[in-house]
């Protein structure tokens, strides 16, 4: 049976926007049994929720009515005694000091100086007594929150200055619905064709209202250059506008209308070529960030707004929108150099959906729900069993789960190093370091202890973060563990025919014990189809199996369509992740590159994860074979720069021997290439095979310097198809986004973690 959420709301019936708050009730009743109080029957489309149980506390919306209603809410959640209480207005902040013991969590959507503000003149006893509310009944208020979430960068600044713990400030965007987004490339349109402006949301004088209008004015005075949508007014300021609209000569140009449902909004938007944000730079609004402005990016509508910082945050000059002083000529400014290089508004509309992707709510919601869990359940612990080689090039795929994991249980990382990697700094984490050493003996001494920890400390599950600690599951007592089947133990036990019987033998034993802690495991998560089924083979319970691939970060995400295509004669753009080596097609690469230009350099190749000698050999080969000018190696980089990397490429490479262990483990370079958008050349072996379409997302070579040699020219023959191939390496890339594989993830462990 569900637990039960109460979800306190004060949303007054007249304001244009509810879907914030509809994305989060919705997330809160798939999970809870929501209970949903407001001081008036909640009849808006948006906050129709099945599932929800509506109760009204009837009190008038005047400051001694919303005194009432706070009181008569708390009454009826300590009653109740709900296993979170979520607040969902930072007008109910003053409810902390009076529900007791229930966990809440506050949602900080407006900055309380709006409601505690001095109008001019005020006198000293008011404006004290203003300025103390603001202190005690909300800034001392949210203190006392089990979360309190702002939506801002600017909101949550503010919270921690103001003696917010850290650990209780949890940003998180208000949201948009996938609805919002756009197909792109957009129809066209005549490139006379007047501007079409769109503003949604509450307009008044402060919100901008007689700036945009007069604004439109300026602007097409020398001809017809904008067209302004209004929606969202009330009926005085419909009538208001139209009048003043006929005052200025542009009624023509004007379209005003009042509030319409959320669902009708993304209609809107998807007409238009630029959204408007301008508000008055008062002290409340340089906290929140508005939702029109993110529903605009989602949209991929570049946003004209005024230089407050709630919009300069999130918004670059001609990149995916375009800031004004808040001023009329100003906006007409604007307007005219818009129109001026109305050829580049394609690009902008990319980059301004590109920019929104973060601010999604399906991105947005895991965190949401995590944070509401975190209150409602004090979070179990998990041991985390780590095995790395100091020396890898990348830790991003356990980077991820590691801090998918911190958001859930109370984590201990265990590792036989100090774990100094950025990527391996997870807030809030406990780190443990036990002996080991080299070789086979370092290892089982290695595995030996981790038992020992875990059957000592007894958490309510392991994960074994990589297959070669999978035997700890042999030594966990009766720890529930999660094993992440990352390589082949052949990989690290290699069966080699010139061994010596008794080294034969060892192996022969550590694969063993590898494949068996899979079988004891009370779950095992392959990376991939061909370790799912090589573990069917050995043994493995189909039904403890769950094939999760390792993912990609959204900063990945579409980095490769940043930019445009360079000039059609420019060389291609070649780049490789990862670790370089003799095996993993080092020469193969250079070599090819070599054949390639032959004839007229037609590709440039940019390595990345060589080691100190790597890089040394690298450049030496690279001037033997004439090609050092076309030839660029990096040492290893931190994980988050590699978007960097790709987004100036043009192709990724993922080649390497066809080696047993390696027909088993898909590289995580392939998934970041696809997802970045990256067309992929790579050898044939079945773990590229598998996710490389020739022709649509990469090609595929024989692992040899001319067969990549022909690849390359292939594909710079067929350049004038790159830019779709881009794209459907993004769109095949897709379900590889970590964003999509974490819940899955997650819900593998949970299943195993004991209550």
């Amino acid at each position: 049976m569900k637990e039960e959420c109460i979800v306190v709301t004060w949303l007054p019936p007249d304001q244009p926007g509810y879907l914030d708050f509809a994305y989060r009730i919705r997330a809160l009743a798939r999970t809870y049994r929501t209970i949903v109080v407001s001081p008036y029957p909640l009849q808006q489309p948006e906050l129709a929720i099945e599932g929800v149980e509506p109760i009204v506390l009837a009190y008038d919306m005047g400051r001694v009515g919303w005194i009432r209603y706070l009181l008569a809410s708390a009454r009826f959640i300590r009653a109740r005694r709900p296993a979170c209480a979520v607040l969902l207005h930072s007008m109910l902040a003053p409810m902390t000091w009076l529900v007791r013991k229930t966990p809440t969590a506050l949602y900080w959507n407006e900055h309380p100086s709006r409601f505690t503000a001095s109008p001019p003149g005020h006198p000293f006893i008011k404006r004290l007594a203003r300025k103390l509310a603001l202190k005690f009944l909300f800034m001392d208020a949210a203190k006392r929150a089990a979360v309190v979430m702002p939506i801002g960068e600017a909101h949550r600044d503010d919270l921690l200055q103001m003696g917010c713990d850290p650990e209780r400030v949890k940003l998180h965007y208000m949201g948009v619905d996938r609805a919002f987004l756009r197909d792109f490339p957009s129809p066209q349109r005549p490139i006379d064709a007047p501007l079409e402006l769109v503003y949604n949301g509450t307009l008044n004088h402060l919100r901008g209202r007689d700036v945009m209008l007069e604004g439109v004015a300026i602007a097409n005075r020398d001809g017809a250059i904008a067209r302004l949508t209004i929606v969202g007014a009330s009926q005085d300021q419909i009538d208001y506008c139209n009048d003043y609209a006929k005052q200025l000569g542009i009624d023509n140009a004007l379209t005003v209308r009042g509030r319409v449902p959320g669902h009708e909004i993304p209609a809107l938007l998807h007409g238009a070529d630029l959204g408007l944000c301008f508000i008055a730079d008062l002290p409340w609004w340089r906290f929140n960030p508005s939702t029109k402005l993110f529903e605009c990016l989602a949209a991929g509508v570049p946003v004209v707004a005024s230089d407050i910082r709630t919009h300069t945050a999130y918004l670059s000059n001609w990149y995916n929108g375009l800031i004004c002083r808040y001023d009329s000529a100003s906006l007409a400014d604007g307007l005219r150099r818009l129109w001026e290089r109305r050829n580049e508004l394609e690009q902008m509309k990319q980059h301004a959906s590109q920019s929104g992707q973060q601010y999604l709510w399906d991105r947005i919601e895991p965190e949401f729900l995590q944070t509401i869990a975190s209150i409602a359940h004090p979070p179990k612990e998990c041991v985390v069993i780590t095995r790395f080689a100091p020396d890898q090039p990348g830790f991003l795929d356990f980077s991820y789960r590691m801090k998918a994991l911190a958001k859930h249980y109370r984590l201990v990382v265990v590792s036989d190093f100090p774990l100094t990697q950025a990527e391996l700094q997870v807030e809030g984490a406990e780190y443990v370091i036990l002996p080991g050493g080299d070789g086979r003996k370092g290892w089982l001494n290695y595995l030996w202890h981790c038992g020992n920890f875990i059957r000592a400390r007894r958490p309510h599950c392991a994960v074994l973060l990589h297959s070669s600690v999978a035997p700890v599951a042999l030594l966990s007592g009766r720890v529930s563990t999660a094993v992440y089947w990352n390589e082949h133990p052949t990989h690290f036990a290699e069966a080699s025919k010139n061994a010596s019987p008794v080294k034969r033998a060892i192996r022969f034993i550590s694969r063993w014990l590898a494949f068996q802690g899979a079988r004891r495991a009370s779950v095992v998560m392959p990376i991939g189809e061909a370790h799912s089924e090589d573990l069917l083979e050995h043994g493995c319970p189909p039904q403890r199996m769950r094939l999760i691939y390792m993912g990609v970060d959204p900063s990945f995400d579409s980095a490769a369509l940043a930019l445009p295509l360079e000039k059609q004669d420019a060389p291609l753009e070649l780049i490789y992740v990862g670790t370089v080596s003799k095996a993993r097609g080092r020469d193969v690469m250079l070599e090819a590159l070599k054949i390639a230009n032959g004839a007229g350099p037609i590709a440039r190749l940019t390595l990345i994860g060589a080691s100190d000698s790597e890089r040394a050999y690298c450049r030496e080969y690279a001037e033997q074979l004439g090609i050092a000018d076309a030839v660029t190696v990096h040492g290893r980089i931190a994980g988050s720069a590699i978007p960097a990397h790709l987004r100036r490429a043009d192709v990724g490479l993922c080649l390497w021997e066809d080696q047993p262990w390696w027909r088993f483990n898909p590289p995580t370079k392939l998934f970041e290439y696809l997802v970045a958008g990256l067309p992929v050349l790579a050898s044939d072996i079945r773990t590229h095979t598998q996710y490389v379409r020739p022709g649509c997302n990469g090609l595929i070579f024989n692992y040899d310097s001319k067969s990549l040699a022909c690849a390359i020219q292939t594909l710079w023959q067929q350049r004038s198809e790159l830019q779709r191939m881009k794209r459907q390496a993004r769109e095949s890339g897709e379900p590889y986004l970590w964003d999509r594989i974490e819940p899955a993830f997650l819900q593998a462990v949970r299943e195993v973690a004991r209550p």
